[in-house]
């Protein structure tokens, strides 16, 4: 005989009510409690039915628009005036591909901005809490050196990128290495050779290095013609340093992030790609006509929502148990800053 609700509450010493708030991990139900009817239920051999529950939610979902479970965006980037007018290109991506598949999915949707020196992350959660935010999809990180002191219990949760204070959370992101080996195979078929690669540190860190390693594995592990140039090794964007760098070992393609890379070339009276081809490593952060790697940040923002959906379908809140990472393939942008290379017969 299945387990009832009413044997998990006489055992736990709770109400009904208490113990059905504490086995979906939703509600104020205090830890001690959660964890004695979870004890109970376990003992009793308890198993949740999972089309129950996600039948459950379907239900909730298409009640009225004051009932339906939101799931909300955390964005940590400052108003648009303050912030680079490519991030906010990445993060309005993210945002919509979010929101339309949460409300395909009968989800409301909420963008929450968190500015971490004007409030604590636990201050956060509480409101979040209180506004009955249920689903958390975590927008890519202002700082990649801030880290979360946030209780994620309440909540079902998907962090977009790699960020170490994302460790703990499912994560979803596009897929670096992918991206950088679609490139060089691109690069390599289209004759270029010495091929180098100008990422700031800062990027390097919100990727945890898979840049590098992606970039390096390909000249390590696959078969090619190309040669790779030797990294600038700056901190960050630096305008001399970068011109150093490729004045000394002239590669005649590089791997970039945006716009300053075309400018300082163009400056210095290089012609692109005639002289050297150009491919931007983020296509939509880059304003200036380029060839560049989509990374349909709007499907990443889409799966980020499947999976914190997927979490509340089957009652699962908190951090997992065992953290899963989504990475989402990009796509190849033909763009005027590469070229067909010509070699001596």
């Amino acid at each position: 005989m299945p387990v009832t609700l009413a044997q998990i509450a006489h055992a736990a010493r709770v109400a009904k009510s208490t113990a059905s708030l504490a086995l979906r991990n939703i509600g104020n139900v205090d830890a001690r409690t959660r964890q004695r009817v979870l004890r109970a239920a376990e003992k009793l051999g308890y198993r949740p039915n999972p089309l129950v529950n996600a039948l459950m939610m379907q239900v909730r979902t298409r009640a009225s628009p004051r009932n339906r479970p939101t799931i909300g965006f955390v964005n940590t980037w400052g108003p648009p005036a303050q912030e680079p007018p490519g991030i906010w290109n990445v993060i309005c991506s993210y945002q919509a591909g979010a929101r339309e598949r949460a409300e395909e999915l009968g989800f409301d949707f909420e963008t929450i901005s968190f500015q971490p020196e004007a409030m604590t992350d636990q201050r956060l959660g509480q409101i979040l809490v209180a506004r009955g935010i249920e689903g958390l999809v975590i927008a890519p990180l202002h700082s990649p050196f801030f880290r979360w002191n946030m209780n994620w219990a309440p909540f079902a949760v998907a962090a977009i990128g790699y960020f170490e204070a994302n460790a703990g959370l499912s994560r979803v992101f596009y897929d670096y290495c992918y991206c950088v080996h679609e490139v060089l195979l691109r690069l390599e078929r289209l004759g270029y050779r010495r091929v180098g690669m100008h990422i700031g540190r800062a990027d390097e860190e919100r990727s945890r290095g898979l840049w590098t390693a992606g970039f390096l594995h390909y000249f390590d592990r696959c078969p090619t013609a190309m040669r790779a140039v030797p990294f600038p090794g700056i901190d960050e964007y630096d305008r001399e340093k970068f011109l150093a760098w490729f004045r000394a070992h002239r590669p005649d393609a590089i791997l970039g992030w945006g716009d300053e890379t075309l400018h300082w070339l163009a400056e210095i009276g290089v012609a692109v790609p005639d002289e050297v081809g150009f491919v931007s490593l983020a296509h939509r952060m880059t304003r200036l006509p380029c060839t560049g790697y989509d990374h349909r940040l709007e499907v990443v923002g889409r799966v980020a929502a499947d999976v914190v959906v997927g979490q509340l379908y089957r009652g699962e809140r908190g951090l997992p148990v065992l953290p899963q990472t989504t990475l989402v393939e990009g796509r190849w942008q033909d763009g005027p800053t590469t070229s067909e290379r010509r070699r001596p017969r």
